[in-house]
């Protein structure tokens, strides 16, 4: 039985700290935080496919129109690092993402009615004019191996 008053362990007290310091005001009376502002500012930099150089500049313009005391992350750098601290690495997404092996992928195809119809659409036509050739499964040598 866990006791209520029993401290987090010592990573889910990090976690805390960074949570917390990072959801501080950018500067003092505002009511944007830190972390939301990171966040909304990576979306848009994977939405519009922003380049590193492009976000620093906008990071540098974004400082000279805040108050000198904020505390917004100067560069991709600092941005990456801070997302990282969070625990939610990019790089962890992307190989599980792309990592999948065959099976599961095709599994994941299949899955829906809408990529299976066009998953077995090579099989599946069928051509009103016989030397008309829509798809390589129309030709010759395909039609011969199918029947093997």
């Amino acid at each position: 039985m866990v006791e209520d008053d029993q401290p987090p362990i010592a990573s889910t007290k990090m976690l805390y700290n960074r949570v917390g310091t990072s959801s501080e005001p950018i500067w003092p009376g505002s009511n944007e935080s830190k972390l939301s502002m990171v966040f909304e500012l990576i979306h848009l930099k994977a939405q519009y496919q922003v380049p590193n150089t492009c976000y620093d500049d906008l990071c540098r313009i974004m400082q000279r129109l805040m108050p000198e005391d904020n505390v917004m992350s100067k560069n991709i750098y600092e941005t990456k690092n801070l997302v990282h601290d969070m625990g939610s690495s990019n790089r962890e997404a992307y190989k599980k993402m792309y990592y999948f092996t065959l099976t599961h992928r095709l599994q994941r195809l299949y899955a829906s009615k809408v990529t299976a119809k066009h998953m077995r659409w090579h099989a599946e036509h069928q051509t009103d004019e016989v030397d008309l050739m829509c798809h390589p499964s129309d030709s010759l040598a395909w039609i011969t191996l199918s029947r093997v």
